[in-house]
């Protein structure tokens, strides 16, 4: 065989190999879908030229309405997620008719208007996207984005040059509308070096990388919807995310971390593969130990855990939200005060805690205080039934690891109403639909 010959047959394997990596891509307004979706955490950090609207959003709107109105009557309603949403709704036009003098009835048609989109969001998702798709575009940006929080760590302790941060962009934030347009130096200067990549939190950067970390972990090479690639170095890259998420020093993604390789050893060991995957732990292990030697070595190491000790921003999302909620009337902690209303019932009420911020108005309460003071009782009862429902319907593992990371960050974290956990959902989602698939494909 020639040179020639062997150069063209290797050409055509790879021709092959990528012509298989193609297959199930799609095209069109489907995959612009999917390309907003994996962007809409970056982008939802920029304000639209409309009130109330992330830049995130107003890119999305058009899409969604116009596949509402194509696929209106092909549609499949999940009713665990209709009533996650309605009953929070019901139960703030219920309030609404008890004799008051805080309730903010525009604020919570605002937050209405939100979950409507985002509810569309997901189901349109579920139907209209291929979990390869999302994965495909997804899994790049993210490693792109470690890559760059890696390089702002070496410029940082190695040269006396600080990369531009994501505040330096954002002349107006969307979840801090009165924030100011801070330099790398300015932005490490007040906040210590905490690098974020192209986000504009820490915590940010953590959850961003949640979703495809746990997909590594969980979700078998050849079962993988990520790029192969990737799913080749399944473990090489959840290490990766691993140490990039450690140097951002957010004690949010500690925990989640600590959560999610806790349950890869916990599937690991009842799968009975104790041995291999024993010595994957244990390399991971040994490898962020090395570079938690080296984080205390630069002095990241102290902020992580100072800040993980201290409770972080942890105090006055679920010790205020516990507070808050005592100090409720039997009414409102049966009912609730309504959605986006708990600002306005505070301020009304001239409540005080220890653990206030500057303003109410954006302070964040964890999920499940957020649930209980805004739906009372009652919707909290029905977030519980919400994420028993979804867990007890996932079939795989991966799916059940995703309902657990929702929900402990439901604990400590406020995403129910947000970008975020419709992110997760879409994922959840897309995932059950790709391993069913799998599944079939294989009997």
């Amino acid at each position: 065989m020639t040179l020639a010959s062997i150069s063209i047959s290797n050409s055509m394997k790879a021709f092959r190999l990528r012509s298989k990596e193609l297959d199930g891509i799609q095209s069109g307004p489907s995959a612009l879908l999917a390309l907003l979706v994996s962007l809409l955490p970056i982008l939802h950090q920029f304000v639209s030229p409309f009130p109330f609207l992330s830049l995130g959003e107003l890119l999305l709107l058009p899409i969604v309405l116009l596949f509402l109105i194509t696929d209106l009557n092909e549609i499949v309603i999940d009713r665990n997620l209709a009533l996650f949403y309605a009953i929070p709704i019901g139960l703030t036009f219920l309030v609404f008719f008890i004799p008051n003098s805080y309730f903010d009835l525009a604020a919570s048609i605002r937050l209405i208007a939100r979950i409507a989109l985002y509810f569309f969001l997901i189901l349109i998702c579920a139907r209209r996207i291929d979990l390869k798709t999302l994965a495909g575009v997804y899994s790049y940006v993210a490693l792109a984005t470690g890559v760059l929080l890696l390089l702002q760590c070496f410029f940082h302790y190695f040269t006396s040059i600080e990369l531009p941060v994501m505040r330096s962009y954002c002349e107006v934030l969307y979840e801090y509308p009165d924030s100011k347009s801070l330099t790398g130096e300015e932005y490490y200067a007040l906040f210590g070096f905490r690098p974020a990549s192209i986000f504009t939190e820490p915590s940010y950067f953590a959850f961003y990388m949640t979703p495809l970390l746990i997909m590594l972990l969980f979700i078998d090479k050849k079962d993988s919807p990520l790029p192969t690639f990737i799913a080749d170095r399944k473990i090489v890259f959840a290490a990766f995310l691993t140490i990039t998420s450690l140097f951002s020093t957010s004690s949010a993604a500690l925990l989640v971390l600590a959560l999610i390789w806790g349950l890869f050893l916990f599937y690991g060991l009842r799968e009975s593969r104790v041995r291999r995957r024993g010595i994957i732990v244990a390399a991971v292990v040994l490898g962020t130990v090395l570079i938690a030697l080296l984080l205390y070595g630069l002095g990241a190491f102290d902020v992580l855990i100072a800040r993980t000790l201290s409770g972080a921003s942890l105090d006055h999302r679920v010790l205020r939200g516990f507070v808050i909620f005592e100090t409720l009337d039997p009414a409102h902690q049966l009912f609730g005060v309504g959605l986006n209303n708990h600002a306005a019932y505070i301020e009304a009420n001239g409540i005080v805690t220890a653990y206030d911020e500057e303003t109410a108005n954006y302070s964040f309460i964890s999920d499940v205080f957020n649930r209980l003071i805004t739906s009372g009782v009652i919707g909290f009862v029905a977030l519980v039934c919400f994420s028993l429902s979804l867990f007890s319907s996932s079939k795989t593992k991966v799916e059940k690891v995703f309902v657990i990371v929702l929900f402990v960050n439901f604990c400590f974290n406020s995403w129910q109403y947000s970008f975020r956990f419709a992110f997760m959902m879409i994922f959840i989602y897309l995932i059950r639909k790709w391993m069913m698939r799998k599944a079939s494909a294989s009997e």
